[in-house]
């Protein structure tokens, strides 16, 4: 809770302050439903996290949770109201959602059932293997490569014979046991070949992919200092991965921070830098300015030096900079006060009153159902 500092379970009011801060920022291209909304009826927590989400920002939304067809067909109707009609939101998808097949390769008949809708209505399905190499898959990363490659392949199949044609990502957030707890060792080495490893293997199918992802320690606490989380955001850049997730997260994922998102993002930002591209080419060679200057001189006042001074350069941003740079004991202070700075000016423009009541009305029949 970043007005308490509290670990708690998460309502739909966290959902929509977390959806709201994530639009604030450049750094994220799209988000999660990345908090579970505990004040909800159970079987109904994904579409209320859907529209909850939908309603706080205008990027598109990766959902987590779709649990059987009918709420599957729920989700679907929401995005539906917002992007104008179903057949709108086939041609711009506004949402995707995540599936997980339960390795070692097995399908639950409500995730199948759920994709089948999800395919027909041109949802983009990402089939995301949890592999844990040593429990739920082979140890060496040559078995988890295999297994998590298999399982994505299975669910391919299921997406192309609901739909041929229908869009799908190669998706991946598996690794090693860890040793002392048994579940995914999220800062393992290991987990940070596979991310390559997939990628490649997406490229080979032509498939977008989703396989590398940054800061899921197994910490509660945020702004935690040490080299993991910068390493593997690195590596997560430099993977060929075309997603990456996990801003915000700690304890393993099982939880979201506001003030680690913000530090998280300010990284990001920072590591995207690497993957600038560079010009090689005549003009950008400088042939004519190196025979113009001549030996042992110098190219400061040069127009060729000029000219490429600000378009060729990385220039950082200072403010991100000394977030980054700053004391670790004065981060978590820092980043709350960006948290709160941002959430205060910050506004996302609202839906139309006729569009929430319905989207309220479907949640609330399904609600019906599945509540009895």
């Amino acid at each position: 809770d970043y007005e308490t500092g509290e670990y708690r379970d998460s309502t739909r009011k966290d959902i929509a302050a977390f959806t709201k801060l994530v639009d604030a920022v450049d750094s994220a291209d799209f988000l999660w439903t990345a908090l579970t909304a505990k004040d909800v009826t159970p079987l109904a927590h994904g579409p209320h996290e859907l529209w909850v989400t939908m309603q706080n920002t205008t990027k598109h939304v990766q959902g987590v949770t779709v649990q059987s067809a009918e709420d599957a067909k729920v989700q679907i109707e929401l995005a539906a109201l917002i992007a104008g009609g179903k057949e709108e939101l086939k041609k711009r998808p506004l949402f995707s959602v995540i599936a997980c097949p339960i390795a070692p390769l097995t399908y639950e008949q409500g995730s199948i059932e759920a994709q089948v809708e999800l395919a027909k209505a041109g949802i983009p399905v990402a089939s995301m293997s949890m592999s844990n190499g040593g429990v739920s898959s082979p140890l060496p990363v040559a078995g988890m490569l295999v297994n998590i490659n298999t399982e994505n392949l299975g669910s391919l199949v299921i997406s192309q014979m609901a739909a041929p044609g229908a869009p799908h990502i190669y998706c991946s957030e598996s690794g090693p046991m860890d040793m002392r707890t048994g579940s995914i060792n999220s800062s393992s080495p290991e987990k940070s070949f596979l991310s390559i490893a997939l990628a490649q293997m997406a490229k080979r199918y032509s498939l977008p992919s989703l396989v590398a992802d940054c800061g899921w320690g197994d910490e509660t606490e945020a702004c935690v200092s040490g080299v993991l989380t910068p390493a593997t955001q690195i590596i997560g850049i430099m993977s060929g991965s075309d997603l990456v997730t996990g801003l915000g997260s700690i304890d393993s994922a099982k939880g979201i921070s506001f003030e680690q998102f913000i530090v998280d993002s300010y990284m990001w930002d920072c590591c995207k830098n690497y993957l600038h591209e560079v010009e090689i080419s005549g003009e950008k060679i400088g042939l004519d300015a190196v025979k113009e200057v001549g030996h042992g001189h110098n190219f400061l006042t040069h127009p060729h030096t000029l000219r490429y001074l600000r378009g060729e350069l990385t220039f950082w941003e200072k403010e991100k900079l000394d977030l980054l740079e700053m004391d670790d004991k004065e981060v978590p202070a820092e980043a709350n006060r960006i948290v709160k700075s941002l959430l205060d000016k910050h506004q996302v423009e609202p839906l139309a009153n006729d569009l929430i009541e319905k989207g309220d009305a479907i949640i609330a029949k399904y609600e019906d159902i599945v509540g009895k």
